[in-house]
């Protein structure tokens, strides 16, 4: 494997963080014909602008960044320039920061990338260049996979994180599609196969998110194929791996109470995990803690190797690399995936997907088997923080709360609330709480123009991460709230009700899935106010909410949050888990079981 025709291509050691790149410097070192330090000069410049303090929404800071970039690009196209073979991996990586930075002045990589044309290294450079933000260029992926497997998979890991802030522009959203499109089963698997594994949830695109994780699965698989699993299973153990059992966590707010349920049932309740550290994680409840050694996709399975337990329960897949690759190993008989990151592996080694009747009960949307619990598939922790009477507001601005990460900004979203807010004619604030990943790889400067072109009359209070009383209050301030469809969310809507927001939330039918089911049906326990059921109807109860304070006040006043904190399911959860862990083969047949209340 090689950028050009050189020795083959390895893995450098890590290099350290530069704040320092200079120009000059990166001048000095192309003079001095010397490209190992040209290499080491630009990525200094690129180091430089990830790790400046300044967040680049700013025009003049993102002109600064766009200037320092352009620069490094402008000695990294020129054809007297030859990348060290052994230096790839950096390049690569770079490849979001670089798409965002030009993004952020309305500019692309188009140009840098002809530039290249006819180099000995063109495929490699342009490999760099390219991301679902150019405009005018095409690269066929499966060509690129073709030639080089290793360098072209993790490209496409690394440039899915443009899609972090990207997702609200149709252009960027259009254009990963079209590189699934050409993915095939020459895609590696490597440490940062995740990035790919859990954005594709949010391009609206289930057979594309069927295809890449496919891929991915499919390729793990193949490398574990020589990977001796030993198990001996004991109905009365089993282990549970969550990689985010933290308190303030959405993953443990949604499904605590389902491990609480466990313990009667079972002797020994190992928690496996891999990314955090043991003391930072909540072990109160299990009898064992495995920290498994990992580095990357890599992990050392000999705490793995030789096990008793009858079922292995994932929180979620797709958050952390070592998630998705424990989740192709046979571990257990039985290996059950519930709603942390609510969506199915699409092909890996898992047997069930816990779902509940009250939300995604469509078999077509796993390859997983479905148990349906007796409620949502979910079960709440009640917040506990305090929820502050609002100051009074001089101004009769109407203010909406959206509480969704970057990535769940889509185009059709705001372009919906774009034709409800301005047909409702009343002065509106909408406040997006888009969290810290907008800022991933200096993307905030090219989110925020995203959002304000497609919300060109529309005043957009646009907040980063807060403390939770920060963020709770915040949300007391508004007049109601909206779910973010198609993806929406639980534990957002958890936080709109216990703030006393009354919500419009939408439901998709059957041609929904479990994320952009459990709003609805949240909002539905504790207000039986029939949730939106399409895009149309959507716009029309966000026009009525704006123009009607009485409806507002109506609904806020029967929220019944008693309702949503229900943890009745639990009992039902714990009942199958037993019954699997005892007899894998407890339910006949591969269709959906409806697992009655204990």
């Amino acid at each position: 494997m090689k950028l050009s025709s050189g020795a083959p291509v390895v893995m450098a050691p890590p290099r350290a963080r530069s704040t320092t790149g200079g120009i000059k410097e990166l001048y000095a070192a192309f003079a001095s014909g010397n490209d190992r330090a040209t290499a080491e000069a630009i990525l200094a410049i690129f180091d430089s602008v990830k790790n400046d303090e300044r967040i680049g929404g700013e025009a003049h800071v993102r002109a600064d960044f766009a200037r320092k970039i352009d620069a490094a690009l402008s000695v990294f196209v020129d054809p007297a320039f030859t990348i060290p073979d052994d230096m790839w991996e950096p390049f690569i990586r770079a490849n979001p920061l670089i798409a965002n930075v030009m993004a952020g002045v309305g500019a692309t990589t188009d140009h840098r990338i002809r530039q290249v044309a006819g180099q000995a290294q063109e495929p490699f450079k342009s490999t760099v260049l390219f991301s679902p933000r150019n405009a005018d260029i095409e690269i066929d992926f499966g060509v690129m996979l073709d030639s080089n497997p290793l360098v072209s998979s993790e490209w496409l890991y690394w440039t899915a994180k443009t899609l972090y802030q990207g997702n609200a522009d149709k252009r960027v959203v259009d254009n990963f599609l079209k590189i699934i499109d050409q993915a095939n089963g020459n895609l590696v698997p490597t440490h940062v196969c995740h990035e790919a594994y859990f954005l594709c949830s949010y391009l609206g695109s289930i057979e594309h998110e069927r295809k890449i994780k496919g891929l991915i699965n499919a390729g793990i698989q193949r490398s574990a194929d020589d990977l001796v699993i030993r198990n001996n299973p004991n109905p009365r153990k089993i282990a549970f791996f969550a990689e985010h059992w933290l308190k303030g966590h959405s993953v443990y707010r949604s499904l605590a109470g389902y491990v609480r349920a466990l313990r009667p049932h079972f002797d020994e309740i190992t928690l496996i995990h891999a990314v955090r550290k043991t003391e930072d994680i909540i072990t109160e409840g299990f009898d064992k803690v495995i920290r498994l050694e990992a580095k990357g996709i890599q992990i050392n399975p000999e705490p793995l190797q030789d096990n008793e337990w009858s079922a292995l329960i994932f929180a979620e897949v797709g958050m952390t690399a070592p998630s998705v690759l424990l989740s192709n190993l046979r571990i257990a008989p039985v290996q059950i995936l519930l709603t942390g990151h609510p969506v199915s592996t699409f092909g890996g080694v898992m047997d069930w997907f816990v779902s509940g009747a009250e939300t995604d009960t469509n078999p077509n949307n796993y390859s997983e088997r479905l148990c349906l619990l007796p409620g949502m598939g979910a079960v709440h922790e009640r917040p506990t923080i305090e929820v502050k009477p609002p100051a009074q507001r001089e101004s009769d601005e109407v203010i909406i709360n959206a509480s969704c990460y970057s990535q769940k900004v889509n185009h059709d979203w705001l372009d919906a609330m774009r034709e409800a807010i301005e047909s409702a004619g009343k002065p509106v604030r909408l406040r997006l709480f888009a969290g810290a990943t907008m800022f991933d790889n200096k993307g905030v400067g090219v989110f925020v123009d995203t959002v304000q072109n497609a919300l060109p009359n529309v005043n957009v209070e646009l907040i980063q991460h807060l403390e939770y009383q920060a963020y709770i209050d915040k949300l007391a301030e508004g007049d109601f709230a909206v779910d973010c469809w198609p993806w929406g969310g639980s534990n957002v809507m958890s936080d709109y009700l216990h703030a006393g927001n009354p919500v419009v939330a939408t439901h998709f039918g059957e041609s929904g899935r479990w994320f952009n089911q459990i709003g609805a049906a949240m909002v539905y326990r504790c207000d039986p106010f029939q949730p939106a059921q399409n895009k149309a109807e959507f716009i029309e109860y966000v026009r009525q909410f704006i123009l009607n304070p009485s409806m507002r006040e109506f609904c806020k006043k029967r929220l019944r949050l008693d309702r949503v904190y229900d943890h009745t399911e639990a009992a039902a959860f714990a009942q199958f888990v037993r019954n699997v862990a005892t007899d894998p083969g407890h339910y006949a047949g591969d269709g959906p079981v409806e697992v009655g209340n204990v």
